[in-house]
């Protein structure tokens, strides 16, 4: 996942996702209330959307609300999130 706050972009791994939101794995994660601008490219498409930083645990990234999420982006984010817990039965 590709993420950026103002000119600063970063590419980080995801570690939990879900419709609402993500944590973003990220030695230096953004400051809690800050806005981001997240992209992910999955098989579904492209998923764009700003996101609020909601909470932080320093060293190790941070806990994203997605915010302004376009209903076509929404719709690819269901799909994903569906796609992923078919393919992991025992979550």
């Amino acid at each position: 996942m590709a993420w950026h706050q103002g000119a600063q972009q970063n590419v980080s791994r995801v570690l939990d996702l879900n419709v609402g939101g993500l944590f973003v794995a990220t030695p230096t994660p953004a400051p809690v209330a800050t806005i981001v601008t997240i992209l992910l490219s999955v098989p579904e498409g492209e998923i764009r959307s700003q996101a609020f930083v909601r909470n932080v645990t320093p060293g190790q990234g941070m806990g994203i609300e997605f915010r302004n999420m376009s209903q076509e982006d929404a719709d690819r984010m269901e799909r994903l999130v569906t796609r992923l817990l078919q393919a992991c039965p025992d979550l």
